[in-house]
């Protein structure tokens, strides 16, 4: 049996000639930190769905609001000879 610190392992991308030990350990590290990332960068991008979904409610109720506002306002306008300027 060989020990996994006496297998040499050649340069890969960015990792230096080392022992198989260290190089297994410094791949697992790396895998470790992306997998992280993403599932941070995931995270984030469900809260910020979350932000954009409670906005478009916000955005269509206020929409709505208006909406109610400028028909009693033309109503009232009608009512008092007032030409509302089109919007």
């Amino acid at each position: 049996m060989v020990a996994a610190t006496a297998v040499v392992v050649d340069p890969i991308d960015d990792l230096p000639l080392d022992n198989l030990q260290n190089t297994l350990g410094t791949i697992y590290g790396k895998a470790k930190y992306a997998a992280d990332a993403a599932g941070s960068a995931e995270y984030k991008a469900n809260q910020a769905q979350a932000k954009a979904d409670s906005l478009e409610g916000t955005v269509n109720w206020s929409a709505g609001k208006i909406g109610f506002l400028e028909y009693h306002l033309r109503a009232i306008a009608d009512e008092v000879g007032y030409t509302v300027p089109a919007s």
